[in-house]
C-alpha cells in the first residue's frame, strides 16, 4: 500500500504542475498581447486655465465679457491625455519623422473630443458674460445720459453709486439674463427671439429701478424713469450686432462651436506666429483675425467648428514640433520599441517551452520562470513606474518653489498610464506561483537524479534527467 502511495506521487506532482503550466501560458499570453493594445503609453494630463489665461487667449475675440465669468475665481479644469500604441512605436521604423504627424493627428482629434464637454460649459459661461456685459453697459450708458445734466457730466464712480443704490449689481444682472441664456442653449433660439427676450428684461431693468427708488430723494431721477422709443431701438440695435457675432448664418446660437470657434482663432495665431516670428510687427489683430478663415491642412469653410478647432490645433502644433524635436523622437520610438520586445521575449521564451514540453509529452513539465520575473515588466518599469515615481517626488513640498518658477507648470498635473502594466501583474502572478512552482521543480529534478523503487528504467531516468530544462 505504501508503495503503490509513492509511485504516485510523481504522478499527481505533474498533474499539478501541468495546472500551473496552463495558468502560466495563459499570463504569457496576456503579458504579451498587452502591449499591442492602446495605449501602450499614456499620459495624462490636468491643466487649470485661469481667468487671466483665458482672456490673454481671447483678447482678439472682439467679444465683451468678463473672464472671470466664464471661468472663475479658481479656474477651470481642462483633462486630455496623449497616447501612443504600438503601431505608433512600430511603425516608426517604417514611417520616420511622419510619424510625429501621424501621433498629432490621432491625438488631436482625441483631445477636441475629449475637450467636448468642458468647451460647452465655457462657451455658456462666455455667452451668458457677453449678455451680461451688454445688458449692463448699454443701461449704465442710458442711465448717464439721464443723469447728465448741461454742462456737468456725471462721473464714473458717481453713475455707479447710483446703480448700486437701485440694486443693479452684478448678481442682479446675472440673475436677469442667466435665464435667456439657458434657453438659448436648450431651445435653440435665433438672434432675433433673444434680442426680443433681452429687451424685456431691459424694461424689467427700469420697472424696478422705479419700484426701488420710491420714496428715496436722493434717487428722484429714477421715480418715472422711462425708455424713450429712440433709446430703446439704440440698445435693441446694439444687442442685435453683439448676438449676430456669435451666432451662426441662420441666426442660431450654436453653443458647441461658440468657443471652438474663438480658440481655432488664438491657435491659429498663435500658429502664424511661430512660423513667421517677425512677420507680425505688431500686428496681432491682423493675424488674430485670420482665425477660422484661414484653416490648416486646406480644411474648407464649410467645415464644423470642431474640425476647424482640430486643424488648428494641428497646425499650431507642427509649427512647434521643429525638425530637431523630430528626429529626436524618432530615437525615442526605437527605444521604446526596443524596451516592448526585451518585455515580450521572456514570456514568448516560456510560452515555446511549455508548449514544446505539451507536445513531446516532456516526463518533467517544468520551465524555469525567473526570466520573466525579472524582465517581463522592463517596459512598465522604465516608462511607466519610474516616471510615476518621478512626479509623485516632484510634488512633495520641498520642489514647490522649482515648480512655480517653470511658467504654467503649477497649473498642471500628470500622470501616466499604459496597458503594459497588464505585464507587471503577470510577472506578479508568475512569482506567485513560483514559490511552490521552484519546489516541485527541485524535487523533480532530485528525482531524475535518484533512481526509484517504481521506475528502474535506466533509459526513462536519462530522460527526465536531459529533459529537467
Amino acid at each position: 500500500m505504501t508503495q503503490n502511495t509513492e509511485q504516485k506521487k510523481p504522478s499527481d506532482k505533474r498533474k499539478i504542475v501541468w495546472i500551473m503550466n496552463i495558468v502560466v501560458a495563459v499570463l504569457c499570453v496576456l503579458a504579451i498581447v498587452c502591449h499591442f493594445f492602446p495605449p501602450v503609453w499614456q499620459i495624462n494630463l490636468t491643466y487649470t486655465i485661469t481667468a487671466e489665461q483665458f482672456e490673454e487667449l481671447t483678447k482678439d475675440s472682439g467679444f465683451d465679457f468678463d473672464a472671470n465669468d466664464v471661468i472663475g475665481e479658481e479656474g477651470k479644469p481642462i483633462e486630455i491625455s496623449v497616447a501612443l500604441n504600438a503601431g505608433h512605436v512600430l511603425g516608426s521604423f517604417s514611417a520616420g519623422e511622419a510619424t510625429v504627424d501621424n501621433i498629432v493627428d490621432s491625438n488631436v482629434d482625441n483631445i477636441v473630443v475629449q475637450l467636448g464637454g468642458t468647451l460647452n460649459e465655457i462657451a455658456k459661461s462666455a455667452v451668458k458674460s457677453v449678455a451680461k456685459n451688454t445688458v449692463k453697459n448699454e443701461v449704465k450708458e442710458n442711465v448717464k445720459k439721464r443723469l447728465t445734466k448741461e454742462g456737468e457730466e456725471m462721473s464714473e464712480e458717481e453713475v455707479q453709486q447710483k446703480l448700486d443704490d437701485l440694486g443693479f449689481t452684478d448678481d442682479y444682472i446675472s440673475e436677469k439674463t442667466d435665464q435667456i441664456i439657458d434657453d438659448v442653449f436648450e431651445g435653440g433660439k435665433d438672434i432675433d427671439q433673444v434680442t426680443e427676450n433681452i429687451m424685456d428684461t431691459v424694461d424689467e431693468v427700469y420697472k424696478d429701478f422705479r419700484e426701488n427708488s420710491a420714496g428715496k430723494e436722493d434717487l428722484e431721477e429714477f421715480h418715472d424713469i422711462e425708455l424713450s422709443e429712440e433709446d430703446k431701438a439704440a440698445i435693441e440695435d446694439t444687442v442685435k450686432k453683439t448676438l449676430e457675432d456669435l451666432a451662426k448664418e441662420d441666426g442660431t446660437i450654436d453653443p458647441d462651436e461658440l468657443i471652438a470657434e474663438l480658440l481655432s482663432q488664438a491657435l491659429d495665431a498663435m500658429g502664424n506666429k511661430d512660423k513667421n516670428p517677425d512677420s507680425n510687427n505688431g500686428n496681432d489683430d491682423e493675424t488674430a483675425s485670420l482665425g477660422i478663415v484661414s484653416l490648416a491642412d486646406g480644411e474648407s469653410d464649410g467645415s464644423s467648428s470642431q474640425e476647424k478647432l482640430a486643424a488648428s490645433l494641428k497646425n499650431m502644433l507642427n509649427s512647434v514640433i521643429g525638425d530637431d524635436i523630430r528626429s529626436i523622437a524618432v530615437y525615442v520610438f526605437y527605444g521604446m520599441a526596443g524596451l516592448m520586445l526585451l518585455s515580450m521575449l521572456p514570456w514568448v521564451y516560456v510560452l515555446i517551452k511549455l508548449l514544446v514540453k505539451f507536445l513531446k509529452k516532456d516526463p518533467n513539465p517544468t520551465v524555469k520562470l525567473a526570466v520573466p520575473i525579472w524582465l517581463g515588466w522592463l517596459f512598465f518599469f522604465i516608462l511607466v513606474a519610474v516616471p510615476t515615481i518621478a512626479l509623485w517626488v516632484l510634488q512633495m513640498p520641498a520642489f514647490a518653489d522649482l515648480l512655480a518658477s517653470v511658467p504654467y507648470l503649477s497649473s498642471m498635473s500628470f500622470s501616466i498610464s499604459s496597458l503594459s502594466c497588464i505585464s507587471a501583474i503577470c510577472a506578479l502572478c508568475v512569482f506567485g506561483i513560483s514559490i511552490y512552482y521552484i519546489v516541485v521543480r527541485k524535487q523533480m529534478k532530485k528525482e531524475a537524479q535518484t533512481p526509484s523503487s517504481g521506475n528502474t528504467n535506466p533509459s526513462v531516468q536519462e530522460e527526465v534527467a536531459v529533459s529537467e530544462e
